[in-house]
């Protein structure tokens, strides 16, 4: 009394001030007065319940007072506390307390408040209230007909309360953990999630159809402003996708909301992107040249310290992975009709409004760019999923011929990020990719001759390079490596004499298909066949793509591409043998040359520069070669006989 006294008597204040001042005065007078001291069982239940009532009726007496500064919250705070002493001290089991809870409807009085938010504040402390009593206590609560019913109503006005841009932070943040531990309750309690399904009618015309409310709630807040109450969504949603229920599941993948949501999110993050990497910063080019080698260590889950990890350039595109690692991490997790749904949204939803139309009318430059950030998603990607999704995208009949031809293309960059995407979806070893490119562009070719035995093709590969010409300083032993892997391995099974034999066909009906027509496969032969005169980065990807070829499941396609077929892998290397002799004789000194340019390229040094572009292109061609072929040996040897794989 004599505080308010004081501010009326004030002169320096206005009378609003004055009012403003001494209605706190009161409310936290009030405050002080109604916090019950902490008193455990049925009599400080009931002393705290009647200190919450007084403060109800004592706001609705005076409408202009707001809970928000109160100890409403606190009060209710100790009731969740009295009822977990209780259950703490029976074992588990409800006691009189929560018998009083539920006897004099104590639940729905408290969530019609919330829903009315009258007073103003008690929807949020409402909403904590219902939050530690889900976390806290034990027994079943979701079945229960005092509770289900009425967290039903709660949900469905919190639903249309956190569509609101409007709502604060505060709110989100209570609404949000609220979700998250009635979603931990429903794991634990998974038979009981047709409780949280309701029939809803959209529009007063519309037909009813079913909502999950605790997923439906939670995807207005996917991407609030408040980080923490984001992250809590995105938990509950990936929780509820992965729940063994097929009617929340139908019900989620029959809904666009989520996959929407979430690519609409990404479309916002990927246009903030460069969409000139040629005119990219240094920290974003060489974020970008390593993440196509190595996937990031980003995740939604810390997505919150992207800001503090990376530098500002990089930020738009860690936010953008982050948030592609949680669309990931649901194709991975979730029901199996949710994934669907979702890769076939990430399809048409993303890739084909985003990515298609670039790649088919873009200029060189942008070609370029969405090339490489489909590479870098399928680096970054870990659901077969959606690796699977991506690779119908792009082996798709309206982009296929131009992704092959751009292998190939004038503009040696474009060729580079070309290949590269091959490269990384290549290794993923998808049934679809190997359909695609291969299998269904075997024939049969009267004039083929059929496969040669292994120890045929190891000693042509060992000729291939001519002794003076190499540079590893191992090679001596080259053109014996195959006999006498065949000598070590004798001894240890008798299976080994199948090696000097032709390979086996695998069945009557493979017979006849023996040559492979792939425009992919015979572009890479072709590229193959200029490995002296082209770039080493080009020649380093052309390798790698045959040797991902070599090493599919695919016996025919093995033997095909190591045959003497005239569109085949040895003729072109025939070729390639004569180009080195001739590039010999031609030549002063060039088994230095090759030493010095060796040595410079494994020190990483640029002395090599100081050598002609043609010359150096030819001896980079020629050390490549030389390791091509080792390669390719490996590879024959480990296709030879399953003995090997037994005895790694």
């Amino acid at each position: 009394y004599s505080e308010s006294l004081l501010i009326w008597q004030d002169p320096a204040m206005s009378m609003w001030s004055k009012l403003v001042r001494v209605t706190k005065s009161v409310v936290q007078d009030f405050s002080e007065a109604w916090v019950a001291k902490p008193r455990h069982g049925i009599e400080g239940f009931k002393e705290t319940w009647k200190h919450i009532s007084e403060w109800i009726v004592h706001c609705e007496q005076h409408e202009e007072l707001s809970l928000e500064h109160s100890s409403f919250g606190q009060l209710l705070s100790q009731l969740v506390e009295i009822l977990k002493a209780e259950e703490r001290s029976l074992d588990g089991d409800a006691g009189v307390c929560m018998e009083y809870l539920y006897a004099n409807g104590i639940l729905e009085m408290l969530i019609n408040l919330g829903i009315e938010d009258n007073p103003i504040g008690a929807r949020q402390f409402v909403v904590h209230f219902v939050s530690e009593l889900f976390l806290k206590i034990k027994q079943p609560l979701l079945p229960n007909q005092k509770v289900f019913p009425h967290l039903k109503k709660l949900l469905i006005s919190l639903k249309r309360v956190v569509s609101d841009d409007s709502i604060n932070d505060g709110l989100s943040f209570a609404v949000a953990e609220m979700l998250t531990n009635l979603c931990n309750k429903l794991k634990e309690e998974v038979n009981f999630t047709p409780l949280l399904i309701e029939t809803v009618q959209s529009t007063e015309e519309g037909t009813p159809t079913p909502d999950f409310l605790l997923f439906s709630t939670a995807i207005p807040l996917l991407f609030c402003q408040n980080q923490e109450a984001s992250r809590f969504c995105h938990e509950v949603v990936r929780s509820c996708c992965a729940l063994p229920s097929n009617e929340a599941a139908l019900i989620i993948s029959s809904s666009q909301t989520l996959a929407n949501e979430l690519t609409g999110r990404l479309t916002e993050l990927f246009i903030t992107l460069p969409r000139d990497l040629e005119q990219a910063s240094a920290p974003f080019s060489s974020f970008i040249s390593k993440a196509l080698l190595r996937a990031p260590r980003i995740s939604w889950e810390n997505a919150a310290s992207i800001t503090a990890n990376f530098s500002p350039d990089v930020v738009p595109l860690a936010r953008f992975l982050a948030e592609f690692s949680y669309y990931d991490e649901l194709c991975s997790s979730s029901n199996g009709l949710i994934v669907e749904h979702l890769c076939n949204n990430f399809i048409s939803g993303f890739l084909q409004p985003i990515f298609e139309p670039k790649l088919l009318s873009g200029s060189e430059s942008e070609v370029d760019t969405v090339t490489t950030y489909a590479a870098i998603l399928l680096v970054f990607v870990q659901s077969d999923s959606l690796v699977d999704a991506i690779s119908r995208f792009a082996l798709h009949d309206s982009l296929l011929a131009m992704f092959i031809s751009r292998c190939d293309d004038m503009s040696d960059t474009l060729s580079v990020t070309t290949m590269h995407f091959f490269n990384v979806l290549l290794g993923h070893h998808q049934e679809h990719v190997y359909t695609r490119l291969i299998r269904s562009h075997l024939a049969t070719d009267n004039d083929w001759e059929g496969p040669k035995t292994p120890k045929y093709i190891s000693n042509f590969l060992a000729d291939l390079v001519p002794m003076q010409l190499c540079t590893n300083g191992n090679e001596t032993a080259s053109r014996d490596y195959f006999e006498e892997t065949l000598e070590k391995m004798a001894s240890m099974s008798k299976a080994c004499n199948l090696w000097t034999v032709p390979l086996e066909q695998e069945d009557e009906a493979q017979d006849t298909v023996n040559v492979c027509t792939s425009p992919f496969v015979m572009l890479l032969l072709r590229r193959i066949g200029r490995m002296l005169s082209q770039d080493i980065d080009i020649n380093c990807l052309v390798t790698g793509l045959v040797a991902k070829l070599l090493m599919f499941p695919s016996k025919r396609l093995r033997y095909y591409i190591l045959s003497e077929h005239k569109n085949a892998l040895l003729p072109i290397l025939t070729k390639l043998r004569q180009e080195v002799s001739q590039a010999y004789v031609r030549s002063e000194r060039m088994e230095d040359k090759l030493a010095f340019v060796r040595t410079e390229m494994e020190r990483g040094n640029s002395n090599i520069l100081m050598i002609s572009d043609d010359s150096l292109q030819l001896y980079q061609g020629i050390i490549l070669l030389e390791e091509f072929v080792k390669e390719l040996q490996s590879i024959v040897l480990i296709g030879a006989n399953p003995v090997v794989l037994d005895s790694a």
